[in-house]
């Protein structure tokens, strides 16, 4: 008798694990389809966007007339004049294995 006593409460565990996982599968199904609905929804409005402002024409004409300049981008600073700045892979090796790198 409490054979059957124990394997009833075992079906039951095991049943109430089976309901809480499609409860947690159902919970993230919902989630998914919400973010898929959102992501519809804002390429919609890029598109809508897109529509009202034109073609890219008139961005590419703007970037075509101005000049681009080659090279590094970021402050120009003399390095010659500075004895703080590294010149090199070796120099920047060595400042690292001086840290601890």
């Amino acid at each position: 008798m409490q054979k059957n006593k124990d394997d009833a409460n075992l079906l039951h565990a095991d049943l109430n694990d089976v309901l809480m996982a499609q409860d947690y599968q159902d919970l993230t199904g919902q989630v998914i389809r919400q973010v898929i609905t959102l992501v519809h929804d804002v390429e919609e409005s890029m598109i809508n966007i897109i529509k009202m402002f034109g073609s890219m024409d008139g961005y590419n004409q703007a970037k075509d007339k101005t000049s681009v300049k080659k090279g590094v981008e970021g402050p120009v600073v003399d390095i010659s004049k500075r004895d703080d700045v590294v010149n090199g892979q070796d120099e920047v090796d060595d400042l690292l294995s001086s840290l601890g790198f």
